[in-house]
């Protein structure tokens, strides 16, 4: 039995470090896609290369431990079993999930995450206020929470949604399955990184040739290239594709010109 859960826990180790290089590449390419989908570049035109899988492959270690270290210093002050701890694990996502579209939207942009508000105040509410109303038998706060633990698993154990059950049925690892919800979301997230920092990127190489042209995007040895209008900052969305050759010959030069909008 021994060997039997070495060799397992060696195949679910392989399985992540081999995951890793082609997880990173589609966040590359998604945040790629977000970029070049702001200017309305088709997406034939992505070329990822090796330094793109190193950076996303960077920020993927970084982004699990800024989830993995909270849990380790709540795990040094609360204990693992208290089902406070288990309440503030799931809502480590959630909070980052806010921060990053704090990060995408900013302030000014609330109302493009605010819809998400009312439901998680919603599970707050569940999770940490409706033990206060409901278990008024018990007396202190962690009594209340794990009776209302309890109750609850009681309850999903009697009548489990269709859905649900048929999904944890299939992941018999539950952190399997958040796991992988994860990963997913981080796919569309890289995408709506993209596409926001396609609408707030400030510096452009520039070509003063006529007319005047601001290179959008380098893929490979192509240069994605539009008409540039420096006085209303914006772009047609029409685009050049220059080959960077030996008898290339165009002066570029790195200039402060946006954020830059689309006009058609």
């Amino acid at each position: 039995m021994a060997n039997e859960k070495k060799i397992e826990d060696w195949i679910s180790e392989g399985l992540i470090v081999a995951a890793c290089p082609i997880l990173a590449y589609l966040y590359a390419f998604s945040y790629e896609a977000g970029f070049a989908s702001f200017f309305k570049i088709p997406l034939e035109f992505i070329e990822i290369t090796t330094n793109n899988i190193i950076l996303f492959f960077a920020g993927l270690i970084v982004v699990c431990l800024l989830i993995y270290l909270p849990l380790e210093i709540m795990g040094m002050w609360i204990p693992r079993k208290n089902p406070i701890f288990s309440r503030l694990v799931k809502y480590i996502p959630i909070f980052m999930f806010f921060i990053s579209m704090l990060y995408l939207y900013g302030v000014r942009d609330w109302k493009t995450y605010a819809g998400w508000l009312p439901i998680f105040s919603f599970f707050i509410f569940r999770d940490f206020v409706a033990p206060l109303i409901t278990q008024r038998d018990k007396k202190s706060y962690f009594e209340k929470l794990s009776a209302w633990e309890i109750r609850d698993k009681e309850d999903f154990n009697k009548n489990p949604p269709l859905i649900l059950f048929s999904i944890f049925n299939w992941f018999k690892n539950k952190n399997s399955f958040f796991i992988l919800l994860f990963l997913l979301y981080l796919i569309s997230y890289s995408y709506q990184m993209g596409a926001a920092n396609a609408g707030r990127q400030t510096e452009f190489l520039v070509s003063h040739s006529s007319p005047q042209t601001i290179i959008l995007r380098i893929y490979g040895d192509n240069l994605i290239g539009a008409p540039f209008d420096e006085k209303t900052k914006s772009v047609k969305s029409s685009f050049f594709v220059f080959k960077i050759t030996s008898d290339y010959q165009k002066e570029l030069s790195l200039e402060k010109v946006g954020p830059l909008t689309l006009r058609n």
